[in-house]
């Protein structure tokens, strides 16, 4: 009896090893450390008077990558805003380092969804412009920053779309950007 509970056993055993590369998870390429960078848009809204300004942002990026679910990354953002309203020029000239965990979701074994969740310090100066005269505020901070995002995975090549917000100055920051990071 004990035999044939041992041979059962075994039998049990090698059959699920076996089968144990079907359940393990796909080999993932950007594994360690990687780095890239990013251009996009960004629109501050000022909650008090809804003026709200459009403008280009740039970042170079860089992080490591601990499994397919969790990454940290570090990051320099930077950018101008600025519109006309009403006869009024608003400009705004904003620096930020960022420092996020990256949590990811894999749909594919190459593509997948991800959250961000971090601070940043930022730096930036307000210009209002009239007919005749001008004015400047400089102000700096810290503020926590979130935000959402698909990837795909092309080898040791990775591209990203993104959205994060933040607040800058007293106003909400809205970034939407397209990146391309590679690992190293």
């Amino acid at each position: 009896m004990r035999k044939m509970i041992t041979a059962a056993l075994i039998a049990a055993g090698l059959t699920s090893v076996a089968h144990a590369e079907q359940w393990s998870e796909p080999n993932y390429p950007l594994k360690g450390w990687y780095a890239g960078a990013d251009l996009g848009g960004w629109r501050f809204t000022d909650p008090v008077s809804t003026v709200s300004i459009p403008g280009f942002t740039y970042s170079p990026f860089g992080g490591y990558q601990i499994n397919r679910y969790i990454g940290i990354e570090a990051a320099y953002i930077g950018g101008n805003a600025g519109e006309k309203t009403n006869g009024v020029n608003n400009t705004l000239d904003a620096h930020l380092i960022e420092g996020s965990l990256i949590g990811s979701l894999p749909l594919t074994s190459d593509a997948g969804v991800y959250a961000r969740a971090g601070v940043d310090k930022w730096w930036s100066t307000i210009k209002v412009s009239f007919e005749t005269s001008s004015q400047s505020f400089s102000d700096n901070g810290s503020n926590g920053v979130y935000g959402a995002g698909i990837y795909e995975h092309f080898d040791a090549v990775a591209c990203r779309i993104e959205w994060t917000r933040s607040n800058v100055q007293d106003t909400k920051m809205n970034r939407f950007a397209i990146a391309a990071y590679w690992r190293f």
